[in-house]
């Protein structure tokens, strides 16, 4: 009597479980390179808007322009920014190193600039505030 065994190979089921696992393996793959791609572009808006922020306070608190001014507009058609100056703290000095202004020569002020810049990404408003101390020189009304 000879027995019947088994030809050398995978059963359906073996074949199937292994397919499972496979094809589970790439779903999952996939969707961690779709998010990671979802982050890196997101990081690259908030590098974009963190310059925007940047360039909007070097183009508008020039230590020539008007203390006090508020500043509002769209970039690209999807950021919002709105960047606003005010004076510090109303402290006026004639040196660098915070001496008391005797009143004579040109003061130095300092003006409080903030830029909000507000975009929606993955379904989310996203914000990124920016704010600096900037200088203000006042000439002298004798000169």
């Amino acid at each position: 009597m000879t027995s019947q065994g088994r030809d050398g190979g995978f059963t359906l089921i073996e074949t199937l479980v292994a397919f499972a696992i496979a094809t589970t393996a790439v779903g999952l793959l996939f969707q961690i390179h779709g998010n990671a791609t979802r982050t890196i572009a997101l990081a690259e808006d908030y590098r974009y808007v963190t310059e925007l922020a940047r360039a909007l306070i070097a183009e508008h608190a020039r230590a020539d322009a008007p203390l006090d001014f508020d500043r509002a507009g769209v970039t690209n058609n999807r950021y919002a920014w709105q960047l606003s100056s005010r004076e510090y703290g109303g402290s006026k000095t004639s040196h660098a190193d915070g001496a008391a202004d005797s009143g004579t020569g040109p003061g130095l002020r300092l003006r409080e600039v903030t830029v909000r810049v507000v975009w929606t990404a993955r379904d989310r408003e996203r914000e990124v505030t920016l704010e600096t101390l900037r200088p203000v020189f006042e000439q002298d009304s004798e000169q």
